[in-house]
């Protein structure tokens, strides 16, 4: 074709011959097969304007070239729209249906004879608003990219439009090549969307042959499942904690676990919000019919619309062992449908935290587990061979590395692969066991204690306090040396001479501060009484965000600790309350009325409970030395937090320093700037904890004048 335009070639690798699907085009992109490699579907177009409308092409095996089967003038199409540039073409699994996007012809802008000086640049919020002009600029990339969608029947040469400007979103059943879908319409609630959380939406069934939607639930809080095969809906109603399920024909909402027993409602620690459920494991097959597999605190059960008087309870054990079960789905990716013979099941003790996996046999209905491996790890891989029963996984610990370990389905043997971080014996590493205690309040509280791996009881150690919500699951961590983002890591700081505690935190609703003081300080205090080797004179705190706001108010409510560093910390929950997510543009309204900050009221219903847990109306009591980073392109916590935290220390005269990174987000992304908190955190603490000298920064500060140049890390003599 002619130089500047575009030619779509296939080759054909069994007779080694070229195919031109397409040529003289301007632009091509999006190229798909299916997955038999049979048909193919792409974007070209010959437009020459700026701004190009497309058309979508398509080639079946035996064709001697491409054609176009969806434009502007499709049979089907919406007046006035095409294919739109951005969509995701797709086959379906069977390739009976290809997927694309439609939107609004494009139109050309006109010629531009204005200076940029000439323009305003502004931004006008409305009140009416659905959506906050913050939320709204986030967003805006992808809003300009916008497409509906739309399928194209191979088969039969139809076109039809599923998706449109009230039902934007259409959810497919992967790998099923049913003749239907979810359909999703969130605008009605956009605009509480600034207080409320979870986020509610429409949801409706969508027909694929003809594009009509059936309305199958308002105002959802969870968007539910459709089965594969089309034929039932089921969703986790949090009003009642409850599983409901449907027949996509039929009105009525079936209670599917109104007498199981179980909690099926995850806890969400004191948020005074609805919350979300445990979890599922998808759809199975039962003597034939379709069942979902949904998880309690403990165990799994599977539910039927179909049978709904009829649930199998798949785990039985985690009532009285207090062992949680889970499926770890090993069948190939490609599955419609969950298969229990072919199913692992991972069980992780509430205790121990000791983790199995077991098999499953079934006999008359009732299932078995088979323990196969039993493992003081924590499990974080499993994959199978598709053709074989070998399996890869990897575990970790504190101590050990999560390697590539082989084996089969038995587990008998297994064989490391690999071998990472060998210079790890070359340091003083460490151990961490879990405690218990109760809190000043009475509650059944859990911790980590770590310490070095040389540990020696008859001396005496400083102890670093590191919080966020609740860490026990986490004690099989491993964690590699590295430079820190925002938090301290136990390794680094085992390994230099520390005692690291890390407690678990349960709350109160509308007393996060005071929840966060009876957790912490108890387990603190609950040490200190009956080890003597903590030094109760050198003890520290540090944590980042929700950690870091807990660190901010500690401070104003005791003086146990001889310093802090407090990461992105929220210091004013009045003017956080009215403030912007700016990383995603939302409100920060819901997160305090519903979600993290639990003080489950506005500012103007309840403002003593905002005033309770405002660390900046408190810092008269502060006489801990506190260390702020926050970072001016902070998208989660606006960083004139930190400030209003450090310009009140700063007019009490009390010792405070206030780190930002520039142009870095809430947790640090740039490596130097990780090396460098990393290096001022153990000098920080080091100097009040093990009696280091002070670095320059700390004793004089670093003038702008200085800025790039002396970073102040010089240690006094």
């Amino acid at each position: 074709g002619d130089k500047d335009t575009l030619t779509v070639h296939l080759l054909s690798l069994p007779e080694f011959r070229d195919i031109s699907l397409a040529s003289q085009q301007l632009a091509v992109n999006n190229l798909q097969f299916d997955e038999r490699g049979k048909q193919a579907g792409f974007l070209a177009t010959p437009d020459t304007n700026e701004k190009k409308n497309f058309d979508l092409w398509y080639w079946a095996s035996g064709d001697s070239t491409g054609r176009i089967i969806v434009d502007s003038s499709t049979v089907g199409m919406p007046e006035g729209w095409t294919v739109s540039e951005f969509c995701h073409v797709k086959f379906s699994e069977d390739g009976s249906k290809l997927y694309l996007g439609t939107n609004k012809i494009v139109r050309q802008d006109p010629k531009d004879t204005l200076l940029d000086s000439e323009k305003a640049k502004v931004d006008v919020w409305s009140g009416f608003d659905p959506l906050i002009q913050p939320n709204q600029l986030n967003d805006l990339k992808q809003d300009l990219k916008k497409n509906y969608t739309a399928v194209y029947f191979t088969g039969s040469a139809k076109f039809v439009q599923l998706a449109d400007e009230k039902v934007e979103d259409i959810t497919f059943v992967r790998h099923a090549n049913i003749n239907g879908a979810l359909g999703f319409d969130a605008k009605p609630y956009y605009k509480e969307r600034t207080w409320l959380y979870p986020w509610r939406t429409d949801v409706y069934y969508v027909d694929l042959e003809s594009g009509s939607k059936q309305a199958l639930l308002k105002g959802a809080w969870h968007n539910g499942s459709l089965s594969p095969s089309g034929n039932y809906y089921v969703w986790f109603n949090p009003e009642d904690s409850c599983w409901y399920g449907k027949h996509i024909n039929d009105r009525e909402n079936i209670n599917l676990t109104p007498h199981l027993k179980g909690q099926f409602a995850a806890d969400n620690n004191g948020q005074p919000s609805l919350t979300w459920s445990e979890g599922t494991g998808g759809w199975t097959l039962l003597n034939g019919d379709e069942y979902y597999l949904v998880y309690t605190e403990w165990d799994i059960f599977a539910v039927s619309p179909k049978n709904p008087k009829n649930p199998v309870q798949i785990t039985k054990e985690g009532e009285t062992g207090k062992t949680q079960f889970r499926l770890w789905n090993i069948n190939h990716p490609d599955s419609v449908y969950v298969d229990l013979k072919q199913m692992l099941i991972h069980g992780t003790d509430d205790k121990t935290k000791r983790e199995s996996i077991y098999s499953v046999t079934t006999a008359n209905g009732s299932y078995t587990l088979n323990e196969k491996l039993a493992t003081d790890h924590r499990i974080i891989d499993i994959t199978k061979a598709k053709n074989s029963d070998r399996l890869l996984f990897r575990r970790m610990s504190f101590t050990h590395y999560p390697e590539l370990e082989a084996t089969n389905l038995d587990f008998k043997t297994t064989k490391t692969l690999s071998k990472t971080n060998p210079e790890q014996n070359d340091y003083n590493w460490g151990t961490v066991e879990l405690i218990s205690w109760k809190s000043f309040e009475g509650r059944d509280l859990r911790g980590l204690l770590y310490k070095p791996e040389n540990f020696d009881s008859t001396k005496s150690y400083p102890l670093m306090v590191y919080y966020y919500e609740k860490y026990q699951n986490s004690l099989h961590n491993y964690y590699s040396p590295k430079a820190t983002a925002s938090i301290v890591y136990p390794t680094e700081y085992v390994s230099n001479g520390y005692i690291v505690f890390i407690p678990d935190i349960l709350y109160t609703p509308g007393h996060p501060a005071k929840s966060a003081y009876d957790c912490i300080i108890s387990g603190t205090d609950f040490l200190t009484n009956k080890y003597a080797w903590i030094d109760t004179n050198r003890m520290a705190l540090q944590g980042q965000s929700w950690g870091g706001y807990q660190t901010a108010m500690l401070v104003t409510m005791t003086d146990k600790f001889a310093a802090a560093m407090a990461g992105a910390p929220v210091s004013n929950m009045f003017s956080a309350y009215g403030g912007i997510r700016w990383g995603s543009g939302l409100s920060r309204m819901f997160q305090y009325e519903c979600t993290q900050s639990r003080i489950g009221h506005t500012i103007w219903e309840r403002p003593d409970l905002y005033l309770e847990n405002s660390p900046v109306f408190h810092l008269p009591n502060v006489e801990t030395p506190l260390l702020i980073m926050h970072n001016d392109n902070d998208g989660a916590v606006p960083w004139y937090q930190g400030i209003e935290m450090y310009m009140g220390m700063r007019r009490l005269n009390k010792d405070v320093w206030l780190l930002n990174y520039n142009g870095d987000n809430h947790n640090l992304t740039q490596l130097a700037n990780k090396k460098d908190l990393s290096i001022r955190m153990r000098q920080f603490f080091d100097h009040y904890l093990l009696g280091a000298p002070k670095p320059q920064w700390m004793e004089n500060g670093v003038p702008a004048v200085d800025k790039g140049k002396n970073y102040g890390l010089e240690l006094e003599k």
